[in-house]
């Protein structure tokens, strides 16, 4: 099997010739709770006279099939002619752009929540493509979803983990574009060789054995709770109770049931 590498389009390109190791690190997270970073590490061993620049595209082949598009992110000329690379996939762009977040209610309108707009997973998942330039695939089945809640300021990657999440989404990735598809319940328990590669470890992980879901209830400031007037059960003082404070609303996480006294 023949590796090839191709950098920024063709200015400079590395094969078998110069690459002395090269490793392609991913993985996907088969509950759709995480996004993980993909990572390209090789080394190189050449007399030419190299400039690399971060952000710049790197393709990788083997036999001439193209396998995955990566991001230059740090090169270290280690000695006179080697080199040590290390390149990562779109989610770390997705990584560095923020999204701003809302409270998000769905299509059933309580008092005093008139002001939010009804939003579906592919609508709010086309403004976050928007705001990172990455492109983002969801399935037919999942777009039309109704997404309820709250999405804090947080990176355009988490916002993406947590739609996923309620959607019962799965995310991959593969060539710079994001694909978010119907999580399936029916997963082998075993890998044929149409599944098996060179040079592929698989690692089995336990099944989800708990979920922890946090519950909020939001209400106007202008009847805003006192942390300091908030006390709780002596029976129940295990469990943990959290004041956030949001842009018109004061929410109370609560993490389990407690008995919350106001005094």
């Amino acid at each position: 099997m023949s590796t090839k590498i191709v950098y920024d389009g063709g200015v400079y390109i590395f094969d078998e010739n110069t690459i002395t190791s090269c490793d392609i690190l991913d993985s996907i997270d088969l509950v759709g709770g995480d996004m993980p970073i993909g990572v390209l590490n090789f080394s190189l061993l050449t007399e030419d006279t190299l400039y690399f620049q971060k952000g710049k595209k790197v393709r990788v082949f083997l036999n001439d099939i193209p396998i995955d598009t990566f991001y230059m992110d740090e090169a270290e000329n280690v000695s006179l002619y080697r080199w040590n690379v290390r390149c990562v996939n779109i989610v770390d762009k997705l990584q560095n752009t923020m999204f701003d977040g809302d409270v998000y209610k769905g299509e059933y309108k309580a008092p005093d929540f008139d002001e939010l707009s009804y939003i579906t997973a592919g609508e709010l998942l086309q403004e976050i493509e928007d705001i990172s330039g990455v492109t983002i695939h969801c399935d037919p089945a999942l777009k039309d979803k109704d997404i309820i809640g709250w999405i804090p300021y947080c990176t355009c990657r988490q916002a993406i983990i947590q739609i996923a999440f309620s959607i019962c989404g799965v995310i991959k990735v593969l060539n710079s574009e994001i694909f978010i598809s119907l999580l399936s319940t029916n997963v082998p328990s075993y890998f044929d060789v149409n599944r098996c590669m060179q040079g592929v470890a698989v690692k089995k992980l336990p099944v989800v054995s708990q979920v922890d879901l946090t519950s909020r209830t939001y209400i106007p400031q202008t009847n805003s709770i006192d942390p300091k007037r908030i006390s709780i059960d002596p029976n129940q003082v295990q469990n943990i109770v959290t004041v956030e404070e949001l842009p018109g609303w004061d929410t109370v996480d609560v993490l389990r049931p407690i008995s919350i006294i106001l005094e």
